[in-house]
């Protein structure tokens, strides 16, 4: 049954005529006339005894009224509870980032979110496995990644800055390098979960530079990369969020620090929504404020 037709129908019989019903639904008499006659026609009965003064439902069409009554009803509320969710600070919201950036952001925006949203449950899901949104595990993201599934919102924030790091020991005993071709004499921490990361792209005075790493050890993640540089074996290019503490502390040197280093875009992704959701508007708006605060990212930065 077309709903559209039915609704029409509805109105026709509320406000006791077609020109009473087009004038509050701001129609034309003629368009809800022929809503009618495609309903009776889709139906195969008539629902209207017409006269020139009143309209009076048939039998068939006073039941048909009271259904498309209770339909009404059940579309208003259901479209009323759908925008108490949509406009709710309640509820559960699910954010999924980089498995180290996620601890660095969500100490930060932490705060803020829990003051604008305080009775909002959150559940973070800090890995660097892509997760599919419509199984239904996030609702948002924050991602370093080329381009974003076509399926989803994706705002871009900038670019993640890297560095190059190495311990001091193996600086000592293999030589400082001084620029980006010395590279290739040296033993580079390579990156087993993206191979094509291993092409390291270096910036310097608006010209970039690519270097083919090469090295005998390999790392999935950016923890144990900073551990075999502790450990005197190579350089890496990791983020400068994650080498702070290190650097702070001795335990490594930058290398080639006139050079940029820069991975993947960093985008904010979620699924597509006519209104969003005031819990993911309220995150999506602090992962904002949080990358143009941040000194590891790297604003309007092409990869």
């Amino acid at each position: 049954m077309n709903l559209t037709y039915l609704m029409s129908y509805y109105r026709v019989v509320r406000h006791g005529g077609f020109s009473a019903a087009a004038a509050v639904m701001d129609v034309s008499k003629g368009l809800l006339s022929r809503h009618v006659k495609a309903l009776e026609s889709e139906l195969k009965t008539s629902l209207l005894h017409t006269t020139t003064r009143s309209i009076c439902p048939t039998e068939a069409g006073k039941q048909l009224f009271t259904k498309a009554e209770q339909i009404l009803i059940l579309s208003e509320n259901a479209e009323r509870e759908v925008q108490e969710v949509v406009n709710s600070d309640k509820g559960t919201l699910r954010f999924t980032a980089p498995l180290t950036l996620g601890d660095v952001i969500i100490e930060q925006i932490l705060p803020a979110f829990r003051q604008t949203c305080p009775d909002v449950e959150l559940e973070l899901n800090f890995s660097n496995q892509i997760t599919d949104f419509k199984e239904g595990h996030n609702d948002i993201a924050l991602r370093a990644v080329t381009r974003s599934p076509d399926d989803l919102v994706a705002r871009h924030v900038g670019t993640l800055k890297n560095i190059l790091v190495a311990s001091p020991q193996y600086l000592a005993k293999n030589g400082v390098p001084h620029s980006h071709q010395d590279l290739i004499e040296h033993q580079c921490i390579l990156n087993s979960h993206q191979r094509d990361w291993n092409t390291w792209r270096l910036f310097k005075e608006g010209t970039e530079y690519s270097v083919n790493a090469t090295g005998n050890h390999s790392f999935s993640a950016y923890t144990t990369a900073m551990l075999i540089a502790e450990q005197h074996q190579g350089i890496a290019n990791i983020p400068a969020y994650h080498a702070t503490d290190k650097l702070a502390n001795g335990d490594l040197v930058e290398v080639l620090p006139g050079y940029d280093a820069f991975a993947h875009n960093l985008l904010i992704m979620h699924q597509m929504h006519r209104v969003l959701p005031l819990k993911i508007r309220c995150f999506k708006t602090l992962l904002l404020e949080w990358s143009q605060q941040s000194p590891w990212v790297v604003s309007n930065q092409a990869i």
